[in-house]
């Protein structure tokens, strides 16, 4: 699968176009020297799944009236181009399901992922007790199986699944009925 992707006069990058075969990779690493536009690049990639990217991640005077990204994903062109109503990129046309899910990204401190998993958590915590308290959850029974086999132990078997504030949590429960200090 063919995926380009086209960024012009956004923040330092005065123009930067990528094209992959995706058929080829799995997995892509982005190297290079200091202000070459790698972490605009990956905004860029992960704007097409969360189309807020800039916005969260990024200063609004990043962009100027001829700032844009193109993408061509397989023939699907997809445009963001500058909007002076929100001084940021936006895009007029939908956005395909698998266009948006074409591609896992993973930013630099502090805005990848994996940096605001725990606090996702922490601000979870009251729901997820409330839920759990209250027998709002599940056992997930093909987990629990899948691992307890893989750590050859049963020490899964008190694992339930809640949610709270749009996500799903897992969470072990203690005999005495509280919860572990534990969540996976």
């Amino acid at each position: 699968m063919r995926f380009k992707i086209e960024i012009q006069k956004v923040q330092r990058v005065a123009q930067l176009i990528l094209d992959l075969n995706l058929d080829d990779c799995k997995l892509t690493c982005i190297v290079g020297k200091n202000g070459v536009g790698k972490t605009t690049l990956v905004r860029a990639i992960r704007n097409l799944s969360r189309s807020d990217t800039f916005i969260q991640t990024a200063s609004p005077r990043i962009f100027k009236e001829d700032s844009r990204i193109s993408y061509d994903i397989e023939g699907e062109q997809i445009h963001f181009t500058y909007s002076p109503k929100t001084r940021t990129l936006d895009c007029r046309g939908r956005i395909s399901k698998s266009a948006r899910e074409l591609c896992a990204t993973e930013l630099a401190a502090p805005h990848g992922e994996r940096f605001n998993f725990f606090q996702r958590i922490s601000n979870a915590d009251n729901d997820m007790r409330w839920q759990l308290s209250a027998g709002n959850y599940s056992k997930p029974r093909e987990l629990i199986e899948y691992l307890n086999s893989i750590y050859r132990e049963e020490r899964f078997d008190q694992l339930v699944q809640t949610s709270a504030r749009g996500h799903t949590y897992y969470c072990i429960l203690q005999d005495d009925g509280w919860i572990s200090g534990r969540t996976i």
